[in-house]
């Protein structure tokens, strides 16, 4: 007697599960020294500020703005985790854009040189920090190492079975 097809199908399909293979669970690629990817990032950010007080409001205030960034990341060095402390950033956009004014936080081809240190990372053009707000858009678009990495929160220090 012939075993019916389906058995023999769902045997097939069941096989890779039970010899289903180990993989570490991983939010990023390991940093390298030499390395070279593009960084496209755009980053809004809203604040809306109202008061009351013995039941009469004031109008809401509200402030928006959009900032792009677009470089060419080369990595300088890295910690023993394979996360970027030194990276050189080549601008190719790098604009604040409020209503609809545009200003240019960094000119096209500024060579940023970004070092990430304890709790805060620093950005230099042409030996020279660069102003806070600019700071604070290459840090988020950057993403240098801080306390605690996405790496850390999600990923796993061993292999894990897939399911």
């Amino acid at each position: 007697m012939k075993p019916p097809r389906f058995l023999l199908a769902i045997a097939l399909c069941a096989a890779p599960s039970v010899i289903a293979q180990e993989y570490k669970i991983q939010m990023q690629r390991p940093a390298k020294e030499g390395q070279r990817f593009e960084l496209s990032c755009r980053l809004q950010e809203t604040h809306r500020i109202s008061a009351a007080f013995a039941g009469r409001t004031t109008p809401e205030h509200k402030t928006n703005f959009v900032a792009e960034l677009d470089a060419l990341i080369e990595v300088l060095e890295t910690d023993s985790k394979a996360r970027i402390t030194k990276a050189s950033c080549t601008i190719s956009n790098c604009v604040r854009v409020e209503n609809q004014n545009k200003r240019e936080l960094l000119p096209v081809k500024a060579v940023v040189l970004a070092s990430a240190g304890k709790g805060n990372a620093q950005f230099q053009v042409n030996g020279k920090s660069v102003d806070p707000e600019t700071g604070r858009i290459l840090a988020e678009g950057m993403q240098l190492i801080d306390e605690t990495t996405t790496e850390e929160i999600f990923g796993t220090e061993g292999p894990k079975k897939v399911g």
